[in-house]
């Protein structure tokens, strides 16, 4: 695939293309959907706890071991903007009341065991993808997508081409 590896770069995308790129982008955002919704998340070590915390329970991950190393994963798939809004503000920095699902403490990752969490009905038919507009680095794609196997809604996601890679500029639910 060439993308035109300009200053502005200008997206020229086919449907097949489209179809790739989100083959590639949906599995791992729905895994940061895991990942902050409670299901699919790290392995923890739930002998160590922060003190006085005991519902945070050490991740276990060679890769990610800071909240930083975890926003730096999440920004690999989706664009900053769409990170922040979807995972960092209501999952790393809740309102009042709210406990983070994330922390560090003491050079370590610590996740809030007692989330509740729940798993994710969506599956998005990638073969279904057709380019709706582009524009500059900006494709505009819509799909098919089922809930509990069942047919949903068409989907129309953005993805952004960002230093030489794809990421997905919108939400998936």
């Amino acid at each position: 695939m060439n993308y035109n590896n300009v200053a502005s770069y200008s997206v020229n995308l086919t449907d097949n293309e489209a179809k790739d790129i989100l083959k590639q982008i949906i599995p791992k955002a729905v895994k940061f959907y895991g990942v902050f919704n409670g299901t699919g998340s790290f392995k923890l070590d739930k002998t160590k706890t922060i003190p006085g915390e005991p519902n945070y329970a050490q991740v276990i991950d060679e890769k990610i071991t800071s909240i930083e190393d975890l926003k730096k994963w999440v920004e690999e798939t989706f664009t900053k903007d769409v990170a922040q809004t979807v995972f960092f503000s209501r999952y790393l920095t809740p309102g009042i009341g709210s406990l983070p699902l994330y922390k560090d403490y003491e050079g370590k990752l610590y996740n809030d065991t007692g989330n509740g969490g729940h798993g994710w009905a969506f599956d998005y038919l990638t073969d279904t993808a057709k380019v709706i507009s582009q524009k500059d680095n900006v494709a505009v794609v819509e799909l098919d997508r089922t809930l509990f196997n069942n047919p949903d809604i068409k989907l129309t996601l953005r993805i952004e081409y960002i230093n030489d890679k794809w990421k997905l500029a919108s939400r998936l639910d």
